[in-house]
């Protein structure tokens, strides 16, 4: 059970701040001196993680090619055969991401525009 928040009115100074990433990886850079005021979403720890950018470059590649078929799909086949086709494509690349949740909706977000 967590404690309740402290709800304080003013300002407050903090002497210890615990943060954590989303994502695993190593500290590559720290943009912001210590005792630094902050904006908020400022950018404290840029992290390294060289397999989740080679992810994110497979999925960019994976969109690439998706998008492709998908415009010789939409060059003047049937209804049916261009939605199994879309179906077909989508299980090649949700294989070759690994059934990556994130990196799967990343690389088909430029095919899910209405």
């Amino acid at each position: 059970m967590r404690p309740q928040p402290l709800l304080v009115q003013g300002e407050v100074d903090a002497t210890r701040f615990d943060i954590a990433a989303r994502v695993d990886g190593r500290v590559a850079e720290i943009p912001v001196e210590r005792g630094q005021n902050v904006a908020a979403n400022a950018v404290l720890v840029k992290i390294d993680n060289p397999e989740t950018i080679a992810k994110h470059e497979q999925a960019l590649a994976a969109n690439i090619v998706a998008e492709a078929q998908l415009a010789n799909i939409n060059a003047g086949t049937r209804a049916e055969v261009t939605a199994a086709s879309i179906q077909s494509i989508s299980g090649l690349i949700r294989a070759a991401l690994g059934g990556s949740g994130r990196a799967w909706a990343f690389a088909f977000a430029g095919l899910c525009r209405e």
